[in-house]
């Protein structure tokens, strides 16, 4: 919980449920970011680097061969 609230404080973010909410967000961006990764065979970048290409590769046809349903 300290975590949240130091995230909180450091975005000037009002409640710490809504902290809470985004740092959950993060992580699962950054888990599916991985899987993407290593699903489409790329070397990870910098942290930095791959949160600013992430979602330019979510239309990828890698991707949407992924998420595709029959």
């Amino acid at each position: 919980m300290a975590a949240a609230e130091g995230w909180r404080s450091a975005h000037g973010i009002a409640e710490q449920s809504e902290a809470m909410t985004e740092l959950i967000r993060l992580g699962l961006l950054s888990e599916i970011a991985k899987i993407f990764w290593l699903v489409s065979d790329k070397t990870p970048e910098k942290v930095s680097q791959l949160a600013d290409s992430a979602m330019s590769d979510l239309n990828s046809p890698t991707l949407q061969k992924l998420v595709q349903t029959e």
